[in-house]
């Protein structure tokens, strides 16, 4: 999967083609498990690690806010 491949890419330090590959990643997810899914969150946590390493630290900031709000609505209709 493409997710796979932008980890690949963001261990050697090429940040900005993974983001743009954890873009569409997020893009498709969001499609098929809704933009409030666990694996929607978890591409949003990962985009937001890329944005902080490329030097964006307010859109890094913002989602993964969302990510967390996601995460937290998860738990509280679990429990």
């Amino acid at each position: 999967m493409q997710g796979n491949q932008a980890r690949e890419i963001a261990a050697q330090g090429r940040q900005a083609e993974a983001a743009a590959i954890q873009r569409r990643v997020l893009e498709r997810l969001e499609a098929i498990t809704g933009p409030e899914s666990d694996e929607t969150a978890e591409a949003l946590s990962r985009l937001a690690s890329s944005l902080e390493a490329l030097g964006e630290p307010a859109e890094a900031a913002r989602l993964a806010a969302r990510a967390a709000a996601i995460r937290s609505k998860i738990r509280a209709g679990s429990g």
